[in-house]
């Protein structure tokens, strides 16, 4: 069987990886540049505020830093530019590469901020797939206007 004729359309974010590995990844790397940065062992700290229920994380580190709350943008920062350490859920390479094999077409199409996501994709080593992120797009989902573009690009396809 070939599928030439396909184009299959992935979500990034809790579809191929999860969310949540992302998040911890970020949670760790920003311990770490604090640490390093403010000479004051943060390792574990944002973690326990996330596990005590702290909802405003990069608010509540400038605090416990003795910081301008106006530090908390630039954690947010930091976490969102860190170079994550995150996996592919079980099987997605495989299905990938078979996909491929078939003669398919594979897009991501994800919702967020192109440096954040395409960060992600690169870790995920899925940098090679064409990449539909929603602020590249001035959109975000479920907006056509992405859809529309894939569609467009690969004319008389199925999806």
């Amino acid at each position: 069987m070939k599928l030439e004729k396909w184009i299959i359309v992935f979500d990034l974010d809790d579809t191929l990886f999860s969310e949540k590995e992302y998040f911890f990844s970020g949670i760790s790397y920003v311990e770490q540049f604090i640490t390093d940065l403010y000479k004051v062992p943060f390792n574990g700290e944002i973690f326990k505020a996330y596990k005590k229920g702290v909802k405003d994380l990069w608010g509540w580190s400038s605090k416990k830093l003795k910081l301008p709350l106006e530090t908390k943008e630039s954690f947010l920062w930091v976490y969102r530019n860190h170079k994550p350490k995150i996996k592919l859920f079980p099987g997605i390479i495989d299905l990938i590469n078979e996909l491929n094999k078939l003669d398919a077409k594979v897009v991501i199409l994800t919702d967020g901020r192109s440096v954040t996501q395409r960060l992600k994709i690169k870790a995920l080593n899925l940098d090679r797939l064409p990449l539909y992120i929603s602020e590249e797009y001035s959109s975000i989902k479920p907006k056509k206007k992405r859809f529309m573009s894939i569609q467009k690009t690969w004319k008389g396809s199925k999806f």
